[in-house]
């Protein structure tokens, strides 16, 4: 399905679930305003439209959470390689959201933590060099850095609470990570 074909069914499935006119939802380093009547996301820190594929995140979000169907925590984390179809789509996953912070982080690892300033995060336990994102008010996402060495090479990976696959597809599961990439 084209950007454009999900983005008419998911305006379609929001004004049947809607209650006003206007959302604002907090996305990453941002706030939006979604606006049924003129079909458009806002970005509050730029005063511009969101790309089409925020849209398409911040709309899936929305609609969910509109159902109230937002999961609680499983409290199991799990990495993309292991949600739904995920398998299927790791490698060219991790050439989009995973390989671009190991060429950034891989060598400096120590400067992960530095981009923690631009948007809701902080250190996690999980690992030496982990960072846990606030992606949307109930969802964080974790990524792991293990810095290259004498031995190996940089490797990393997201982590996710296992009911991310209740609320998004794994493709947008995808988008989240490279639109997290793009901020770390």
């Amino acid at each position: 399905m084209t950007h454009q074909a999900a983005l008419i069914n998911l305006w379609s499935k929001l004004k049947e679930v809607a209650d006003k006119e206007k959302y604002e939802v907090n996305f990453l380093n941002d706030t939006y305003e979604i606006n049924l009547t003129t079909q458009n996301v806002l970005s509050y820190s730029c005063n511009a439209p969101a790309p089409e594929e925020i849209n398409i995140l911040l709309l899936s979000y929305l609609i969910k959470k509109l159902k109230n169907e937002i999961p609680k925590l499983e409290n199991e984390l799990v990495t993309f390689n292991e949600i739904p179809d995920g398998k299927f789509l790791y490698q060219r996953f991790k050439e989009r959201a995973v390989y671009p912070l190991l060429r950034k982080y891989g060598d400096n690892p120590q400067y992960l933590f530095d981009s923690l300033k631009r948007f809701k995060g902080k250190k996690s336990d999980i690992a030496e060099y982990a960072v846990e994102i606030q992606v949307f008010d109930e969802i964080k996402i974790i990524f792991v850095l293990y810095p290259k060495d004498e031995e190996f090479q940089a490797d990393g990976n997201f982590l996710f609470d296992k009911s991310i696959s209740k609320i998004f597809t794994t493709e947008e599961i995808e988008v989240l990570c490279i639109e997290i990439g793009k901020l770390l």
